[in-house]
């Protein structure tokens, strides 16, 4: 959809605010700003290299991991992974609200800024239909970003959201982990990155939702 594409092209700040993120972060270049467009200058050039290494590092860890996803459901390869590049906003902060199923860890509802909770494919398509002509004003950054709900959250920032696993959990240690527990994991990580979010998804297609429940 060109409208969810070229809402993941806004620029967050200037670029002497990105080159302090950047810095602070080690990047060696300036860290994405939304304007992710393959054609334009070396530094956007850089910033694309850097979200696709975040992502085939997470798609990496998945496929090595995780059997499921990795046979069940046939990710076969990173074609299948897009990265939402946002920043929060002073209204909803990142505009999302985050649930388990299944050992994984998915965008439940998508907010407002009036507060409307936008949390099946049905009410997205009406939304964005919407406000699409109005450049989405009064949306949050996720819905803006193009996030949709039920999309599955493979990491963030390049740290991987493994199925049963909190974050920064080794992936083949013994311990159970609770829903509430990978959860919580996953919505610390979200809630202590800076801006800006890389945030690694995996979109549900008709196959997958015979395995993961659809949100309600």
């Amino acid at each position: 959809d060109t409208n969810e594409t070229g809402a993941r092209k806004k620029l967050f700040s200037s670029k002497e605010q990105q080159n302090k993120r950047g810095q602070s972060r080690g990047y060696p270049c300036n860290p994405p700003n939304q304007s992710i467009i393959l054609n334009a200058g070396a530094n956007e050039r850089c910033e694309v290299k850097q979200v696709k290494r975040l992502e085939n590092e997470v798609y990496r860890e998945h496929i090595k991991y995780d059997v499921s996803l990795a046979d069940d459901i046939g990710f076969r390869n990173n074609e299948q992974v897009t990265t939402a590049v946002f920043s929060r906003d002073q209204f909803v902060g990142l505009g999302m609200q985050l649930r388990e199923s299944d050992g994984y860890v998915l965008v439940h509802a998508l907010i407002s800024h009036d507060g409307t909770r936008i949390a099946s494919e049905e009410k997205y398509d009406a939304t964005l239909n919407e406000f699409k002509a109005n450049a989405l004003h009064g949306m949050g950054p996720a819905f803006k970003a193009g996030i949709k709900p039920g999309d599955i959250i493979l990491g963030v920032n390049g740290i991987s959201f493994l199925r049963w696993r909190p974050p920064n959990t080794k992936p083949l240690n013994s311990t159970s982990y609770s829903s509430q527990d990978i959860l919580a994991g996953a919505s610390n990580v979200v809630s202590n990155s800076a801006d800006p979010i890389y945030l690694h998804l995996y979109r549900i297609n008709p196959y997958l939702t015979s395995h993961i429940s659809p949100s309600k």
